[in-house]
């Protein structure tokens, strides 16, 4: 097993940090932020030998079998191409994620975010997306795949893409439950942050704008969109989606 470590420009000492406690991480610092598809990108262009790659975001915590769990479950499935890990919140027990799939309109939604734990998700879950905050994939699939599409800058929808590119080359994606993770997010308070429904609905467009063709545009997006929007659930964000939808489709700049 290697451990790396890539250092987005941060400021807060954290490089360092690693550098004098971790001798035996291979540490990779970068110039400027490249976002998390380059950030990722990035350390997979150094010297690494594993036939898979784990990507951890700097606020996770692994179980001590996950990767067991992990190699345990693509040894068994050779058709999994992209696995997930089931996302438990700070208290451990709170379930954030165990998979991801998609409305017709792009909007994204987490199997079992908000439940208990209470052995309700085991074995492989079969999804369309897994989250990046814990994602393995095998190594010929990441290569054959060409990584992370680092259009999706800074965040969001980068994972989703690569699930999707992966479903169509004829690979299995699932969530291994056995494989658990700690998110340390404070998920509540992120979703209702301007900050993070700007760059959720920018990666949103530019998912659509990338895979969706004209007929997926007409039969898919437009009657799921227009549920969406008329529906109270999309008070809140109608006016935000509708802004980067237009924003990424003619190359305006965002506002901020």
């Amino acid at each position: 097993m290697e451990v790396w470590v890539v250092d987005n420009a941060s400021a807060d000492g954290g490089a360092d940090l690693v550098a004098e406690r971790y001798p035996w991480v291979h540490l990779v610092r970068s110039g400027f932020n490249r976002g998390y598809a380059g950030g990722c990108n990035l350390g997979c262009e150094q010297q690494t030998r594993g036939d898979f790659l784990l990507f951890l975001n700097p606020d996770t915590e692994i179980d001590p079998d996950c990767l067991t769990r992990l190699l345990e479950a693509f040894d068994s499935h050779p058709s999994l191409g992209i696995a997930g890990c089931k996302m438990y919140g700070p208290d451990g027990n709170s379930i954030l994620h165990v998979g991801g799939v998609l409305d017709p309109n792009g909007l994204a939604h987490h199997l079992g975010e908000g439940e208990k734990e209470h052995g309700q998700y085991t074995g492989l879950i079969a999804c369309t997306y897994v989250e990046g905050a814990g994602l393995a994939v095998r190594r010929e699939v990441w290569e054959d795949l060409g990584g992370f599409d680092e259009a999706f800058f800074p965040a969001y929808f980068e994972e989703t893409d690569l699930c999707r590119r992966a479903h169509q080359a004829g690979w299995d994606v699932a969530v291994v439950c056995e494989a658990t993770i700690i998110h340390f997010q404070d998920h509540s308070r992120q979703v209702q942050s301007r900050a993070f429904l700007e760059l959720f609905f920018r990666g949103r467009a530019r998912y659509l704008i990338k895979h969706y063709r004209p007929w997926d545009w007409l039969t898919r997006y437009l009657p799921a969109e227009a549920r969406w929007l008329f529906s109270r659930d999309s008070k809140y964000y109608r006016r935000i989606a509708l802004r980067t939808l237009w924003q990424v489709w003619t190359g305006t700049p965002s506002e901020d």
